[in-house]
This record gives C-alpha cells, sequence and structure tokens, in this order.
C-alpha cells in the first residue's frame, strides 16, 4: 500500500504541478485576452472619434464650399457692376466732352456776340454823333 501511495503521490504531484501550471497559463491567457479586448476597446473608441472628426470634417468642408460658392456670385455680381459703372464712365466723359465742346463753341458765340454788340454800340454812337451834328447844321440853318 505504501509503494502504491508513494507512486500515485507522486503521479498526484505531477498532476498539482501540471494543474497549477495550466491555471497559471489561464491566467496569462485571460490577462492577455482582457489586454486584447482593452485595444480593441480603445481602437474602436478612435474609430469611433475619427467618424465624428470625419464626419464634422465634411459637414465644414460643405459649408465652407457653400460659403467660396456665394463670394464667387458676389465677386461676379461685383465684377457687373464694375463693367455697369466703366460704361457710365465712358458715357458720361462723352457727354462731358460734348459738353466741352458746346461750352467753347458757346463762349467763342458769345466773344463773337460782344464784339458786334460793341461795334453797334460804337455805330449807335456814331450815328448819335452824326444826329447831333445834324440837329445843329439843322438849327442854324432853321435859324438862318
Amino acid at each position: 500500500l505504501e509503494v502504491f501511495t508513494e507512486e500515485n503521490g507522486s503521479a498526484l504531484q505531477k498532476l498539482e504541478e501540471k494543474a497549477n501550471q495550466l491555471a497559471l497559463e489561464n491566467k496569462e491567457m485571460a490577462a492577455r485576452e482582457f489586454s486584447s479586448q482593452m485595444v480593441i476597446d480603445d481602437i474602436e473608441t478612435k474609430n469611433a472619434e475619427l467618424e465624428t472628426v470625419e464626419q464634422t470634417l465634411s459637414e465644414e468642408v460643405e459649408r465652407l464650399t457653400s460659403v467660396v460658392e456665394g463670394k464667387d456670385i458676389e465677386i461676379t455680381e461685383a465684377k457687373t457692376y464694375l463693367a455697369s459703372l466703366e460704361n457710365q464712365n465712358v458715357e458720361l466723359e462723352v457727354k462731358l466732352s460734348h459738353s466741352e465742346e458746346i461750352a467753347a463753341t458757346t463762349a467763342t458765340e458769345k466773344d463773337e456776340a460782344l464784339g458786334e454788340l460793341e461795334s453797334a454800340v460804337l455805330d449807335i454812337e456814331k450815328l448819335h454823333t452824326e444826329k447831333s451834328d445834324i440837329m445843329s447844321r439843322l438849327e442854324v440853318f432853321t435859324e438862318e
């Protein structure tokens, strides 16, 4: 019985050592599995954060695209308005040039009219002088 107990005790001890070794390996596997699950959870969290950032960036790109399109429209409208102002400026320059020509012509005509008026005044004064002479002579002739 002692021999049987010794042999079985040795086998039992080997089984206990094997069981302890398997328990230790099981704990290590559980720890690795837990660590792996933490890494997986961290990756999933980071992926969710990236998706949120992607969505935010996509929305911001859409908003900025809309703003740029709006600015393009404003620029086009401003260019159209500027072209209109340039056309108006050309028209006003033509009108100004025409007005300057009219003013120059009018000034010349005015100068000519003043010259004619001065000549007429001189002619009238000359006629008054001649009239006075004739009246004086007529008086003298009438008295005689």
